[in-house]
């Protein structure tokens, strides 16, 4: 007992440590972050932008770019090939950064040789320690862009080496944007000095979004502080978009000013909604020379309001075709970076949702828990609407409006959905899956800021075709993603979870320390036989007595039962998903059962057994009796009808002409129009490879009609079978029938009702099964019109043999539809 006590001690311990963890985890993905980002070095690589000057080997320059990089290509289909390669100068001693941007198929390696490296510091390849001279360093390639890098240290006598890229046999890669950085922090690639066309470095701080508005001023401006410049300095200006908000602006000036001596530095520059680059030659030089942008027009600004979106000032001759933020101002969003903490979301590995116990309201009913694609999951699945899934109230969660939180999922789609992840009223909680994560696991993420009595949702559209899965969801006050983790709150649970399995473990040995075993050759007796989970909760068992009371069974004892399994532990043996008690009493979740049953009493669902019979019923008026030869069916709706379908009628007709497919179906019906009158019919129809056969009958106040033809899937409330060459629509059967099968041995005519006694939308069918054909003509002697499917208006309509079509009347002509 002493021991199993040490261990809950254990487990609570545990807890600090597990939250320690959490922390420090957190703490250490913010420095790596942080370090791998900081640009510091310059380039010591020439013309890395384009891959020419100063570079050799065999890779090939392809159309694609990548953030204005020109990307070279490689695949070896024999030993290895050369994609670049350059002459670079090193000091002994010292560590480097190599970087650079890849895509593709299998592994590309990256050399500093030949005799460069004394060791491998950290990469984010597969050589961290290595030693050997040439830098040897393999990184696995994905077919998304990324950034790889090598930090080594030059060996005491190394005085330079090559830069190469290389890919092995049957290794394909897509390079571009190399650097090599004195440091070990430096993987932000830079142009080197000597290429001050490609500076790509934006020397301008808070560049993002300026907005002016000029009022009645002529002059209203913006400013972006440059520092000192000399005569000759060239700088290249461009901005992601101009939008005039109000106004009439034109064009917009853009010049490099010294505001303390009020003079232009270089020729001012016209910009325009799309013209917006520049480049400036400095002819005077400033110790603080400033750029400015204006409202328009400089002295004619007065009236508009401007919006400059993503401004970029760099060194050199050539404007940056992609836009990034200043060296301070990356750094500002790098201070500016807190890893989330930790999750304040509840049973957040699997969501279980409120039907099965857990915390997670469902929105409609739907989503089920069950295992998916390896992991516990939130499943939707067979539904149809907006907004499927489950969300937590705010109330039920401990946060505070206006924080900033780092939502997260891991998501599997059949296809790209719409999902609303986070709180439910923040800007950006919707979002769609990429196509390209349709398939796989996925993890979703957002930063947003928790708006006031805002829930937290995860919420997919869906048809009844899609299927979505969610696990792991994470809610963290923070504005960085980290690594999934449980709540404290899930921890806690683990950790009492243990404790009462401990407590259960006692309980079990307290009810059985008085038993003895007895094991004698292969006889092996005992009053217990249990199964622990891993946190030696008893969760299936065989017993001998009833261990909640310590004493042997009452004949119907229901209070333990006897063999049980999917327990949550032994406290809990009554309510586990499978139990048989003393008297032989079952109860199964999910159960599937094959064989014999054999039940005089009891329900399978909605249906109740009694005695021969099986009865489903809703109430008094609507249901189902099936047993002894019979079915019955009620209701109150003055309708009835049974239907059937099968597959095959070989086990009846095994080979009447190989057919595949059959149905049946029978009707009743009482006549709302004749009061007194009802009618019943029966339709079957029988289908294979190459015809369609159909048998009806109607029988109606003593009336029995058949037919028998080439009709598909049609009951009818009254069918005629006419054999004779006419037939006038009306009289004492007016309004009566509804189809006629034509069978006449001669051209036959069928005269409709006149549109004085006929309704909008009466419609009949007529059937041509005969090779003589039919006229279909208006009531004889009227004035009445027949209007042809196209529209076209007729005297009348001709059926040939095996045609069909129906006659409706549309309150002014008798309109011919297909049938």
């Amino acid at each position: 007992m002493g021991a199993d006590y040490a261990n809950i001690a254990a487990y609570y311990t545990a807890r600090e440590t597990i939250l320690d963890a959490i922390a420090a985890a957190a703490k250490a993905y913010s420095e790596r972050l942080v370090s791998e980002v900081q640009p510091v070095g310059e380039n010591l690589l020439r013309h890395t932008k384009d891959f020419t000057k100063g570079w050799t080997g065999k890779g090939e320059s392809v159309a694609e770019t990548y953030n204005g990089l020109t990307v070279y290509y490689g695949k070896s289909t024999v030993d290895y090939k050369e994609i670049r390669q350059q002459e670079v100068s090193l000091l002994p001693s010292t560590e480097y950064t190599l970087s650079f941007w890849a895509k593709g198929v299998g592994q590309v390696i990256s050399y500093c040789w030949p005799y460069v490296n004394e060791e491998i510091i950290a990469t984010n390849g597969t050589a961290a320690g290595y030693t050997g001279r040439d830098t040897y360093c393999p990184y696995d390639l994905t077919t998304e862009w990324k950034r790889y890098w090598v930090t080594f240290r030059t060996y005491s006598e190394a005085k330079g080496g090559n830069v190469l890229f290389r890919v092995m046999v049957g290794n394909e890669a897509y390079v571009c944007g190399a650097k090599l950085a004195q440091g070990n922090k430096g993987i932000v690639w830079t142009a080197s000095p000597e290429d001050a066309e490609y500076s790509g470095v934006n020397i301008i701080d808070n560049t993002e979004s300026r907005t002016i508005g000029a009022g009645d001023n002529d002059y209203a401006q913006t400013g972006f502080a440059v520092g000192a410049v000399a005569v000759g300095d060239q700088f290249a200006l461009s901005v992601g978009s101009i939008d005039l908000l109000a106004g009439t602006a034109t064009g917009f000036t853009a010049q490099l000013y010294d505001y303390s001596a009020n003079v232009a530095l270089a020729d001012a520059a016209t910009l325009t909604a799309d013209s917006r680059t520049a480049v400036y030659t400095v002819t005077r030089a400033a110790d603080k020379a400033h750029l400015i942008l204006y409202a328009g027009r400089w002295g004619s600004t007065a009236g508009n309001t401007v919006r400059y979106e993503k401004v970029m000032l760099v060194r050199g001759n050539k404007p940056e075709p992609s836009w990034s933020p200043s060296t301070a101002d990356r750094q500002a969003e790098i201070d500016n970076l807190r890893p989330a903490s930790v999750n304040i979301l509840p049973d957040s590995a699997a969501l279980t949702t409120d039907a099965n116990g857990g915390p997670w309201a469902r929105n409609g009913a739907g989503p089920v828990n069950e295992t998916y694609e390896g992991y516990s999951s939130l499943v939707l699945r067979g539904l149809s609407g907006i907004g499927k899934g489950v969300y937590i109230v705010s109330s039920d969660l401990e946060t505070e409006s206006g924080t900033e939180y780092v939502v997260s999922v891991w998501v599997h789609a059949s296809k790209s959905v719409s999902i609303a992840l986070g709180w439910e009223k923040a800007a950006n909680v919707r979002t769609t899956l990429p196509a390209e994560a349709a398939g796989k696991w996925y993890r979703l993420s957002a930063v947003q800021n928790r708006p006031a009595g805002s829930s937290f949702v995860c919420y997919a559209d869906v048809g009844t075709d899609d299927t979505v899965a969610f696990r792991n969801i994470m809610c963290s006050a923070g504005n960085m993603l980290t690594e999934w983790s449980p709540s404290v709150e899930d921890v806690q649970k683990q950790i009492d979870q243990a404790k009462i399995a401990a407590d259960n473990l006692e309980y079990l040995k307290k009810a059985f320390e008085n038993d003895d075993t007895i094991e004698y050759g292969g006889l092996y007796l005992a009053s217990f036989l249990g199964v622990k989970n891993s946190a030696k909760a008893v969760v299936a068992g065989i017993t001998g007595k009833n261990f909640l009371t310590g004493q042997d069974f009452a004949p119907d004892d229901r209070s333990c039962p006897m063999i049980f399994a999917g327990a949550a532990s032994a406290a809990d043996a009554n309510s586990a998903k499978f139990r048989v008690y003393p008297n032989g009493a079952t109860y199964a979740e999910e159960a599937y059962i094959k064989g014999t049953i054999t039940a005089t009493a009891g329900s399978f669902g909605d249906f109740k057994i009694d005695g021969l019979y099986l009865i489903s019923s809703h109430d008094t008026t609507h249901g189902i009796k099936i047993g002894d030869g019979m079915v019955y069916s009620w209701n109150e709706d003055g309708y009835a009808k049974m239907h059937a379908t099968g597959v095959s009628l070989g086990e009846i007709m095994p080979t009447y002409q190989g057919f595949t497919s059959a149905a049946a179906q029978f009707v009743a019906k009482v006549n709302e129009e004749i009061p007194y009158e009802a009618s019943v019919a029966y339709y079957a129809y029988m289908r294979n490879t190459y015809r369609k056969k159909a048998y009806a009958f109607l029988a109606n106040a003593g009336d029995i009609e058949t037919i028998h033809g080439a009709i598909q899937g049609h009951i009818h409330y009254r069918t005629m079978s006419i054999t004779g060459t006419g037939h006038m629509i009306g009289g004492a059967r007016a309004g009566k029938e509804q189809m006629f099968v034509m069978k006449n041995t001669a051209r036959a005519s069928i005269y409709l009702p006149p549109s004085g006694s006929a309704r909008i939308g009466e419609i009949y069918y007529v059937v041509q099964c005969s090779t003589s054909g039919t006229y279909i003509l208006p009531y004889n002697g009227s004035s009445d019109k027949i209007k042809d499917s196209d529209g076209t208006i007729i005297t009348r309509h001709i059926l040939s043999a095996n045609q069909s079509c129906s006659v409706m009347w549309d309150g002014a002509y008798w309109r011919i539809l297909p049938f």
